[in-house]
């Protein structure tokens, strides 16, 4: 099936909310491993379950008008592994846990491509595979926010190497998905990095952009 959020260079850019985010903080989230527990290459929708307490942010965001991002590597697709179709029914079973909570996503942008995978998405360093940034640049075309004003949660480094590289303003690294691993690699960060925090998981998350 083709969708129409899918952009020229094959990534899925999707803004849900109809709502003026001109100039407006942004807070991005990974998607596997900050907002849905990890599983490999996640591809059954059965898979797809809300790591505890995450829509509690997301409500928050909500009432500020704040827009919430997911921002996702989903390599497994340019891999065969899974279908865009796929995405989409693990999508709705986030979307739906999400509603019956009161909390609701504003945009989704997914990177498909990756270095292994075959024919259109396979790719050596796509500008939107994190940890390059692209993808923090379909958002601000869609949405107009100011990127220099918003966060970027993630589970790993890379999540928080691409939000650096657009000069968001503060980085998180939650210890849920691959977050306890990747807090050793911290200390390679360069210096000039910016404003980085850990916490135990996305609900610990205070907002006050």
């Amino acid at each position: 099936m083709k969708y129409k959020q899918i952009n020229k260079q094959n990534i899925w850019a999707e803004k849900i909310s109809k709502k003026n985010f001109v100039n407006s903080p942004c807070l991005f989230l990974d998607r596997d491993g900050v907002l849905i527990d990890w599983k490999n290459y996640t591809m059954n929708p059965k898979d797809a379950k809300l790591i505890q307490g995450c829509e509690k942010v997301i409500i928050e965001c909500n009432k500020k008008k704040i827009p919430v991002v997911l921002i996702t590597n989903q390599g497994g697709i340019g891999l065969g592994l899974h279908t865009w179709d796929d995405f989409v029914r693990i999508q709705k079973k986030i979307f739906n846990q999400l509603s019956k909570k009161g909390a609701k996503l504003d945009g989704v942008i997914a990177c498909p491509h990756h270095p292994l995978a075959k024919g259109k998405y396979k790719h050596k360093n796509h500008s939107c595979r994190k940890p390059n940034g692209g993808m923090f640049i379909v958002a601000k075309k869609l949405f107009k926010m100011n990127l220099k004003k918003s966060w970027m949660v993630g589970d790993k480094i890379n999540d928080l190497i691409a939000a650096n590289s657009k000069e968001l303003k503060n980085g998180f690294l939650v210890l849920t998905g691959y977050g306890k691993e990747e807090k050793k690699k911290i200390g390679l960060l360069p210096k000039k990095f910016f404003s980085l925090k850990v916490l135990p998981s996305l609900k610990n998350l205070k907002i006050n952009f």
